[in-house]
């Protein structure tokens, strides 16, 4: 299934963090949570044509990860992000 995103849009694929998971060199609670950056990478997999922001598919866009919108369609799951919600193009 594939959806092509319209009215500002764009489709993108959230990039996983490639930290690996440590294990503490010191005793915590079973319940902490480390804290969760607020922002997210990105690659663009679509551009909606009423889009203005300069960006191209496969391009890595950085976000604000709580505006990242995630829809379920017949078990595929799609995230999408309105272009004034791209905070910047990664370069290099």
């Amino acid at each position: 299934m594939q959806i092509v995103p319209r009215n500002r849009y764009l489709l993108v694929e959230l990039l996983e963090d490639e930290k690996k998971k440590e294990e503490p060199t010191i005793l915590l609670p079973e319940d902490y949570k480390p804290v969760d950056q607020p922002f997210v990478t990105a690659r663009v997999k679509d551009v909606s044509p009423s889009c203005t922001l300069v960006v191209s598919r496969g391009d890595i866009v950085l976000l604000n990860k709580s505006m990242v919108e995630k829809v379920d369609i017949q078990k595929n799951l799609f995230s999408l992000i309105l272009e004034n919600h791209v905070l910047g193009v990664v370069k290099g």
